[in-house]
């Protein structure tokens, strides 16, 4: 088992139900501006891929497409960086200033995509990690029992590299 992963597939099956049942309501929701901005895409294909004559389009479609864009880039973009910056500046580490916010928010995110470096969990002073994690490169993540974690500290080290 990699480090972040659910230690049983019951809880992944729910984190994907959730999803997959918000995913229908938006597609419910919005279905008729879905159907627009397949159109406008299709519309596309037949005259630029395929070579068709333009016949004009319904000015509706541009209103559906605008809709949709408003919706992810708003909707789902900001509130997703709002929730990352906000995350990064109150729950993960101790930052002091915007740059700090920034560079937590960004291994955050490299995390979520799983782009980081090496993983580590510390349990009991122990390193817990699997030798793909290890043999990761760039920046890293690490992890501590918060049960013991107030007792003590984990001591981190680097290396470095001349060519």
């Amino acid at each position: 088992m990699q480090l972040g992963e659910p230690a049983n597939k019951k809880t992944t099956l729910i984190v994907r139900g959730i999803l997959g049942a918000l995913a229908l309501i938006f597609i419910l929701a919005f279905a008729k501006e879905i159907g627009g901005v397949l159109s406008l895409f299709w519309t596309f294909f037949k005259v630029v891929l395929l070579g068709f004559p333009f016949e004009g389009s319904d000015p509706s479609i541009q209103d559906s497409f605008n809709i949709i864009v408003f919706n992810c880039l708003f909707g789902f973009g900001l509130v997703f960086l709002l929730w990352l910056l906000l995350i990064s500046a109150q729950a993960l580490l101790p930052v002091n200033n915007p740059q700090d916010i920034y560079r937590a928010a960004w291994h955050l995110w490299l995390y979520i995509t799983r782009r980081h470096g090496q993983a580590i969990f510390i349990q009991d002073g122990v390193e817990i990690s699997t030798k793909a994690d290890s043999e990761r490169r760039g920046h890293g993540v690490i992890a501590g029992d918060h049960a013991h974690l107030d007792a003590g500290a984990v001591a981190l080290g680097y290396r470095v590299f001349r060519l």
